[in-house]
């Protein structure tokens, strides 16, 4: 009855092979942590979760990975916040399919349960399957493919308790385990992708994770649990993870894109745009005239971004968008300097634009040596950059008004 109700949610597979049918265990079911090795594209990077449910009439692999790219309004509602993932199962063949024609490397956890407790990992399976409880909102890092399986399976072996003895080695040693210092790890060679993470969220994913909360990483997780033990109520212990097999043989190098060169990384890209900032400010100091050209450039560049953490942290609902200490910096009132730059008579009031922006960037350097939220070194550059335009504005029209008072009312010898 499990194994029919679990394939009613399956389109028309194929019947297996024999060759790719796995014996059934001693035990009523089998249940296994899938992770497959990450790949080339963003949504790969940390890799992929599943379980796999093993018996003698059943050989699936539960997915809670699912989603509709073409469903309505699909990219608004990602950038909201709103998307919704569903859970579904497959013939494991089918779901290896993939990964082999990748190369990526798949790894079987067998897990160390009791007839019993992988009973009831199997009917927490089946709720999840109705089609009440089947789609879910994802969020990246609370509620994902890797977090929904490791918490049916914390609740299968309810009432005991799963251990963690160490924390995967997934940062650099001595740095502080939080959501960003785990995904700077895993997009080390995707620097924009990371320096575009660190542009929309906030503090949020900057506090110190508890043992459960770094499973949101599919790779990460194996290693968790690789290191996890079950303490039971009559003080036995022993392994979570009672083997652990290669299902498809892969190396994550040979799939994950080698380093980015450094003259493209977002780094070397702001130093740029603030050696350029510079030599431009310095001629416009030296003939007393900004560059309307730079200015409009630089703060549509700043206004554009702003409009977009403002929605992130106004509108959409992700929990991790806010508070972002960045508004200070990037925010859509730089968009003022694109049209006043070129009006002459809202010369002062673009005076107080800069006055009010050079605030707010002191502002936001004192706030930022307080807070948690941690930052990306792209981002000195271009704060330096922006702070140097608003204080040169200030300097140049000063030295203006001088000039043409000086110039009204010149000073004649005595």
């Amino acid at each position: 009855m499990l194994a029919l109700s679990l394939y009613s949610f399956l389109p028309a597979w194929g019947q297996q092979t024999p060759d790719d049918c796995i014996a059934p265990s001693t035990a009523p079911y089998q249940i296994s942590l899938i992770t497959c090795a990450p790949g080339q594209e963003i949504y790969q990077l940390e890799g992929h979760s599943g379980l796999r449910i093993q018996g003698e009439d059943v050989d699936v692999v539960a997915n809670w990975g699912l989603f509709d790219f073409d469903s309505p309004g699909f990219v608004y509602r990602f950038t909201k916040g709103e998307t919704d993932y569903c859970v579904g199962v497959a013939p494991t063949p089918a779901f290896l399919y993939p990964y082999k024609r990748e190369g990526r490397k798949v790894v079987e956890q067998v897990l160390n349960l009791t007839p019993e407790q992988a009973i009831k990992v199997v009917k927490l399976v089946e709720r999840n399957l109705e089609p009440a409880n089947r789609v879910y909102r994802y969020n990246y890092v609370k509620d994902n493919c890797a977090t929904r399986p490791w918490l049916l399976v914390q609740k299968a072996l309810a009432p005991d308790t799963i251990v963690v003895i160490r924390y995967p080695e997934v940062t650099d040693s001595g740095r502080e385990l939080t959501f960003r210092n785990v995904m700077r790890h895993y997009h080390a060679h995707y620097p924009w992708y990371q320096f575009g993470i660190d542009l929309a969220l906030g503090s949020g994913i900057d506090y110190p994770l508890a043992p459960d909360e770094i499973a949101f990483a599919p790779v990460a997780l194996e290693q968790m649990a690789a290191n996890a033990i079950v303490a039971s109520q009559g003080e036995m212990k022993y392994p979570l993870v009672k083997e652990s097999i290669v299902l498809v043989e892969g190396s994550d190098k040979e799939i994950v894109l080698p380093p980015t060169p450094f003259i493209f990384t977002p780094l070397a890209v702001s130093i740029l745009v603030l050696l350029i900032v510079a030599g431009v400010t310095y001629r416009d100091v030296k003939r007393i005239q900004s560059s309307r050209w730079l200015d409009c450039v630089l703060f549509s560049v700043y206004g554009l971004a702003g409009c977009v953490i403002a929605f992130l942290v106004f509108i959409s609902v992700h929990e991790a968008a806010s508070p972002n200490l960045l508004l200070l910096w990037l925010n859509p009132f730089c968009l003022i300097v694109t049209v006043t730059v070129w009006l002459k008579k809202a010369r002062n009031f673009l005076l107080c634009y800069h006055f009010a922006n050079f605030a707010a960037l002191l502002a936001f350097a004192i706030l930022w040596m307080l807070s948690e939220q941690s930052g990306n070194w792209a981002f000195l550059p271009l704060v330096l950059a922006d702070a140097t335009r608003s204080m040169s504005y200030i300097y140049i029209y000063r030295c203006q008004r001088k000039r043409d008072v000086t110039s009204k009312y010149p000073i004649t010898e005595p």
